[in-house]
């Protein structure tokens, strides 16, 4: 990335983040990352970009990878609430339940596409997760889910044959990172139906057996979409 290119992909995130700050009547959100925050992905000879907050990287990088090693035993619990421990223990430089509000909280990442140096006016935003609520799977429980958001999609994932999440399947990834760069294709590379208005549904092939089904939202104000739910889908 030349620094004209970054130049102008600075902006149009800035403005981009600008406008749903506005939208969601936030005091304060995260606009601007320096260049060392920005990982490039080409996808069958597309650029994109993948720039991430510093948590959001740290976690996705590393502290992830770490705690699932670690702390295998609160991966595949179906409780959000253990995987959000099994980070914490990894760096636990505030209490629990400010870190909790910390994840959810202005911790993502903006993914976008580069052609010939121009950006494309289409921005996909992944955060660590939208929402916690109480299981819909197993209400008594006392468990909770993660809605929307990357931790909610690692639960079809595994690294070493542990879930990456809340979730029981087994479908091994090298890192973290891959399902990032799947996101990107569902999202930029594939035909999308529009199932409802301000949403629209890409599937894309995971193995022989399933496609990954994942559905995005649109935030109409700033023109910024979210990763509302993804699941395996038969094929």
């Amino acid at each position: 990335m030349n620094q004209e290119e970054y130049k102008k992909t600075r902006q149009f995130i800035e403005r981009k983040a600008l406008n749903l700050m506005a939208h969601e009547e936030k005091g304060h959100i995260k606009s601007a990352f320096p260049q060392e925050n920005y990982t490039k992905y080409v996808i069958e000879g597309r650029t994109f970009y993948c720039v991430k907050t510093n948590s959001f990287k740290a976690i996705i990088e590393d502290y992830l990878v770490r705690a699932q090693g670690k702390y295998p035993e609160k991966f595949g619990t179906g409780n959000a609430i253990d995987v959000i421990e099994a980070l914490y223990l990894i760096n636990p430089i505030m209490p629990f339940e400010d870190f909790k509000e910390f994840l959810k909280n202005e911790q993502f990442a903006y993914v976008i596409e580069s052609k010939d140096g121009e950006i494309i006016d289409k921005i996909l935003r992944i955060d660590l997760y939208r929402h916690l609520v109480p299981s819909k799977v197993n209400p008594e429980s006392g468990n909770y889910e993660f809605v929307g958001g990357i931790l909610h999609a690692f639960r079809h994932f595994s690294i070493n044959g542990i879930n990456l999440s809340t979730g029981n399947e087994i479908h091994n990834i090298d890192a973290p990172e891959c399902l990032l760069k799947l996101a990107t294709k569902a999202f930029f590379m594939t035909n999308q139906e529009q199932n409802r208005v301000k949403s629209l549904v890409s599937r894309i092939d995971l193995d022989d057996k399933y496609y990954l089904k994942v559905a995005f939202f649109l935030e109409e104000e700033s023109g910024v979409y979210f990763i509302n739910t993804s699941h395996k889908e038969l094929k």
